[in-house]
């Protein structure tokens, strides 16, 4: 399948009532997780995982970056829910 670069960037930028249901509505600079927005730990964390990912998996230098960021992404996530569990409970 086939896909346009300039319309799907443009689709993903678009306000959230307009954008395409099928794909994600851009969010706002907060919510948004870089490398760069990374805590230290964290940050190491996301080179030693791309850096396997792209060595030892063989795959391309944004791939593997791209794919470790998602994990790092979920790991904070997780971690965070579980604090406010943690939280809560207390």
């Amino acid at each position: 399948m086939a896909y346009d670069i300039h319309t799907l960037l443009t689709t993903l930028y678009e306000e959230e009532s307009s954008a395409s249901p099928l794909l994600p509505t851009a969010r706002t600079p907060a919510q948004v997780i870089t490398p760069q927005t990374l805590p230290m730990d964290w940050r190491i964390e996301w080179e030693e995982r791309s850096a396997i990912k792209e060595y030892d998996g063989g795959m391309t230098r944004i791939q593997a970056e791209t794919e470790a960021l998602a994990e790092i992404a979920n790991l904070i996530r997780t971690k965070n829910m579980n604090n406010d569990e943690k939280n809560e409970r207390d």
